[in-house]
């Protein structure tokens, strides 16, 4: 079974063919990395623009002898009090024919790093090195922001899987998610 992933992030990669492995029905995996735009901006900054990166980025690697296709996107989004923002992955599992969405958890991003993504457009790589949180160029494809703020207890892998997963809900149960 082949699945295409529209990220060459080795981080994204491997969280895909870890989840997928587990699962007896997708057994015989080839997984495949596929360099395609998001078009959206390069930190999305809304739910729906990070839904729309990962769903363009499935769509778009989505190519003939694939099983499946999956868009991985992680954007922030505005939390109801000012100025508070939370960092989230969305996963859209393409079939050629219908979209399932997950949502990782979201964790909060410090308001240092919000103004520097709202007000100088740095995208979360950058901001979270200007902060001086680490000197890495891009440690979204390592540990990511999340890995250095909870100091290891979850990386950026662990995040990315969990969106997987919750894409995969309606998949692994389609007759409770068709319209009847």
């Amino acid at each position: 079974m082949i699945i295409n992933v529209g990220s060459q992030n080795k981080v994204k990669i491997e969280a895909v063919t870890e989840v997928f492995s587990e699962f007896d029905q997708f057994k015989n995996l080839e997984v495949v990395s596929l360099d395609v735009s998001s078009s959206v901006s390069v930190q999305p900054c809304s739910l729906e623009e990070t839904i729309a990166g990962a769903r363009n980025r499935a769509t778009a690697a989505f190519k003939e002898g694939c099983r499946y296709s999956i868009g991985l996107e992680a954007g922030i989004m505005p939390l109801p009090e000012n100025n508070r923002y939370v960092n989230i992955t969305v996963c859209v599992v393409y079939t050629g024919n219908d979209y399932a969405i997950g949502l990782s958890s979201a964790f909060e991003i410090p308001p240092k790093m919000i103004s520097l993504i709202i007000h100088e457009e740095m995208d979360l790589d950058q901001a979270t090195k200007a902060i001086g949180l680490t000197e890495r160029e891009r440690i979204g494809r390592e540990e990511g922001t999340i890995g250095l703020l909870t100091q290891g207890k979850m990386t950026r892998k662990e995040y990315i899987k969990a969106a997987i997963i919750t894409a995969l809900v309606s998949i692994l149960n389609p007759d409770f998610y068709r319209e009847k």
